[in-house]
């Protein structure tokens, strides 16, 4: 009797993992705000090291190594864009990350408008939230600032993705339509909002 032993070979082949990058590949900041960007955790940044930003006038950056993670902060000096460089003291580029500076305004930064009448009598007013330019992969919070007011939703804030807003064209920009409701006692709608990305805080 013949016995026939079939072996079966089995070759594993992992794919490397590659790390994430040390800085995100694009980064938004807003005028009047000092904005983190973490680097990646566990990144060990060399002493000496030194951060570079093209146009030298787009913003400041100021490298901190101090505590648990290093990180970057970051403060829009005017519109536009550009790169941000993170060299070690030689001078070769460790990270690197595309920078564009985004402005956020309002129709409604001084006045409101009443828009309509709720059944319980409560006032709605609408509002536009322009961002300019046009960019994607921020949320906006809108958020009220006086008892009796909240946003259409009932809740005193309101999320808001930059892929909804509407492109404008003609302006580069976007835009978005949001509403408050205001209390039958109320009697103004104060409210403010802020920019994040990727949970960041970028604008004041």
């Amino acid at each position: 009797m013949r016995c026939v032993l079939l072996v079966l070979g089995v070759q594993l082949t992992a794919a490397a993992e590659t790390a994430p990058p040390v800085l995100p590949i694009q980064v938004y900041c807003a005028p009047g705000y000092a904005r983190r960007v973490p680097l990646r955790p566990g990144f060990a940044v060399p002493q000496g090291a030194t951060v570079r930003t093209i146009p030298a006038d787009l913003l400041s950056a100021t490298l901190t190594l101090a505590g648990a993670a290093p990180e970057l902060r970051l403060s829009a000096r005017g519109p536009g864009h550009g790169t941000l460089t993170l060299l070690d003291p030689s001078g070769a580029v460790l990270a690197e990350s595309r920078v564009q500076v985004v402005t956020f305004s309002t129709n409604a930064s001084r006045a409101i408008g009443s828009d309509g009448k709720l059944h319980d009598g409560s006032t709605t007013y609408g509002g536009e939230l322009v961002v300019l330019p046009y960019v994607r992969g921020i949320d906006v919070r809108v958020f009220t600032l006086a008892n009796g007011v909240t946003t259409h939703g009932g809740l005193p804030d309101l999320w808001i993705a930059s892929e909804t807003f509407r492109p404008t064209p003609s302006t580069g920009g976007a835009i978005v339509s949001f509403h408050l409701v205001l209390a039958p006692e109320g009697k103004y709608t104060p409210f403010a909002w802020v920019a994040y990305q990727d949970g960041e805080q970028i604008s004041p």
